[in-house]
């Protein structure tokens, strides 16, 4: 993931990484979830 991340990078454009830690990361739930 690393050389991926730093062959597209460029100093005007920089690689990012979206981390999404759980299945309610995206959007309010109806019912209460928990892990």
């Amino acid at each position: 993931m690393k050389l991926l991340l730093t062959t597209n990078a460029s100093l005007d454009d920089p690689s990012r990484v979206i981390n999404i830690g759980s299945i309610d990361g995206l959007n309010v739930p109806a019912l209460p979830t928990f892990s």
